[in-house]
């Protein structure tokens, strides 16, 4: 398998880079080369170049960009870019644990915690939750907008003791008992099955055991919300463990899934094919460059209409972006914190959700793997009548990954519902970066944790769509 020189050339072109790494999240340079390499013949032997290894040269392009960049102009940018979320809340003065959870199969978690002293409520006796942050993301979507606009200051600020959650493989949770990310591909042989499996609840049992209370409450956005479904509807000891479920931008079902990303699904054996040669792959991480890249987009879109106008529509066509409802000045924090990594696995297994139009475990290349992992060679599904959890489904009308028509479709299946809300005009990341957000969402939540908290009898029923 070849590309020809002047490919090579076009892929390594730093404005490509740039809305590579910065805007797209990397996956779609490994998507489009994979196919790209699947498609052309081989010419010449010392010619050949493997996906991965073109993947790593773009990296390590990028880094050197990022370390040469003029120190003097990283002092004019936002400080949030170069921080970590501990760092974060700690600089508005919120007090700030990071601790570290060991899953059953050996990987190694970070969860930050805050949990604000208050004379009010003891520290024995507050309300728990944890927040769960979605696709190539982690802790940093629940704090991005500062003290006064984000989710877990806000909930904070009520006496509720707040954890954030980090799923394995991102940011803040690359390590592992015995195997080395960046040595043993093994390591990213995993996918959303396994944060519902192994992930949540290692995160949850951690919380519960740490704050003394038998049940915690959750809020999930995107995968987030994934993890929960998947692990309420085949785990009924699970249940008993979780007070209510709220989920914001609910994925389940993907029939009527709207972003682009969707026409990868098309080629997603190739995708498998690739990873099965390599043992598990890692997309492009979060690192110091891809901070370097956010800033100096945040340059250009403060200085270039015309930029400005292309950028909007760039992130418009992933995810139904729209930076005019977020807190403007808040944008490069957003863009230097993801995207912050996952494996090639996890991106296979949402491209089989969209191509076989259902929501099942993984299925492995062969009849003989499934068979061995679930006795069939068909994975089994979820089924979600079997969620016994207070459930709160919010989705917004421009969402291009939790659409309407998805929301709608999964229910009739949840018995326990507690509310449903359509947001209008908003999209799949206004949940976690709109300026109205702090006035006509968040107190809601906070709302219904208190309400729920030990009490779930009370609880009443309320839609709004």
């Amino acid at each position: 398998m070849i590309l020809t020189s002047e490919m090579q050339l076009k892929l390594l072109k730093k404005e490509s880079i740039i809305f590579t790494a910065g805007l797209i999240c990397g996956f779609f340079v490994r998507s489009y080369i994979a196919e790209s390499v699947s498609r052309r013949k081989v010419k010449k032997e010392d010619d050949a170049i493997s996906v991965d290894n073109l993947v790593r040269s773009i990296q390590q392009k990028i880094e050197s960009w990022g370390e040469e960049s003029d120190s003097k102009e990283e002092d004019n940018v936002i400080q949030e870019c170069f921080m970590t979320v501990p760092q974060i809340i700690k600089s508005y003065g919120y007090p700030v644990e990071e601790h570290s959870v060991k899953t059953k199969d050996g990987y190694i978690l970070g969860l930050h915690r805050i949990n604000l002293p208050s004379s009010q409520v003891p520290l024995t006796r507050r309300p728990a939750v944890l927040l769960q942050h979605g696709l190539l993301a982690d802790s940093a979507n629940w704090i991005s907008n500062g003290p006064k606009k984000s989710l877990a200051f806000q909930l904070a600020d009520k006496g509720i003791d707040v954890w954030l959650g980090n799923v394995r493989g991102n940011t803040y949770s690359r390590r592992h008992e015995s195997l080395n990310p960046d040595v043993d591909e093994s390591f990213w042989r995993y996918s959303w099955q396994q944060f519902s499996e192994m992930d949540l609840p290692a995160m949850v049992d951690h919380i519960r055991e740490t704050t003394s209370n038998n049940k915690i409450s959750y809020v999930g956005h995107s995968q987030g919300t994934l993890m929960m479904f998947a692990k309420l509807a085949e785990d009924q000891e699970f249940n008993n463990k979780v007070h209510l479920f709220i989920a914001l931008g609910p994925v389940f079902s993907l029939s009527s899934f709207r972003s682009p990303i969707k026409y990868l699904a098309k080629f997603y054996n190739t995708l498998e094919v690739g990873q099965w040669a390599m043992g598990g792959a890692e997309l492009l991480p979060n690192s110091r460059a891809g901070k370097w890249l956010s800033t100096k987009l945040h340059t250009f879109v403060d200085t270039h209409e015309d930029f400005r106008f292309l950028g909007e529509n760039l992130l418009l066509s992933i995810a139904g972006f729209t930076p005019s409802r977020y807190c403007v000045d808040k944008i490069p924090v957003y863009l230097s914190h993801i995207p912050a990594g996952t494996s090639v696995q996890n991106i296979i297994h949402f491209a089989q959700m969209i191509a076989h139009n259902d929501t099942r475990k993984y299925r492995y290349p062969s009849d003989g793997e499934n068979m061995a992992a679930y006795g069939s060679t068909v994975p089994p599904t979820y089924d979600l009548t079997s969620v016994n959890v207070p459930v709160a489904l919010y989705w917004g009308t421009e969402d291009w990954f939790a659409d309407t028509e998805d929301v709608l479709e999964i229910i009739p299946k949840l018995k326990t519902l507690v509310r449903t809300k359509e947001m209008k005009q908003w999209d799949h990341l206004e949940f976690l970066y709109g300026s109205e957000a702090s006035d006509t969402l968040y107190p809601e939540i906070a709302e219904l944790i208190l309400e729920h908290d030990g009490n779930l009898s009370t609880h009443n029923l309320h839609n709004e769509f």
